[in-house]
């Protein structure tokens, strides 16, 4: 009768040591899965990172913006801190030709740059496209240098806009209600890694 305790102790004991190791092993695999999916996210978003400032730089060679857009900020020239990106909760900023024209410096890839503008002027252009040209020209351009068509965000009443995307470049043409005129163009860069508490 003792030996039978003593027996189903060992496979009490046993049971439980095998039970403890498959959840370690099986945690250990969940650790090992999950910082893969890290790994892979984070090269994938380098390789959109590095294909967005190349595709900026085609950007500025067609284009006429007023300001040195994508420039890193005079001062920074190091990659930005963790503490550094609360900026990004109120940028700096700057503005030019009588407030027809502003940008504004964000995070992007570490780095702190001007990496949105607002154009409210017809003497700047963005590949090609300025305030007052007709809306309806701009779908053949935007497809010429391969950006695309995405859905349109929340945006003021009285207002339509066309958004389209690159990478991580996003240009938004603004129109009144009941008018084909544009009246106002956002170009942005910024990714989900680091859009969090920006301000939009």
């Amino acid at each position: 009768m003792k030996g039978k305790k003593i027996r189903m102790i060992i496979i009490i004991v046993i049971a439980s040591l095998l039970s403890i190791g498959g959840f370690l092993l099986f945690n250990n695999y969940q650790i090992r899965k999950a910082d893969k999916e890290l790994a892979k996210r984070e090269a994938n978003q380098k390789k959109i990172e590095n294909r967005t400032i190349q595709e900026i730089e085609i950007l500025k060679a067609h284009s006429y913006l007023g300001l040195d857009f994508f420039s890193l900020k005079a001062d920074e020239q190091q990659n930005v801190s963790e503490e550094g990106k609360e900026r990004d909760m109120v940028p700096e900023g700057v503005t030019a030709d009588n407030r027809q024209l502003y940008g504004y410096y964000f995070t992007y890839a570490g780095k702190y740059r001007m990496t949105k503008l607002e154009i409210y002027s017809a003497d700047y252009n963005v590949l090609e496209i300025k305030v007052t040209d007709d809306v309806t020209l701009v779908e053949d351009i935007m497809s010429k240098y391969n950006y695309t068509k995405v859905e349109t965000p929340s945006v003021y009443e009285g207002t339509k806009t066309k958004v389209y995307q690159k990478y991580d470049i996003h240009i938004v043409f603004e129109t009144k209600e009941s008018e084909t005129e544009i009246s106002s163009i956002f170009l942005s860069v910024s990714s989900e890694k680091e859009d969090d508490g920006k301000m939009h």
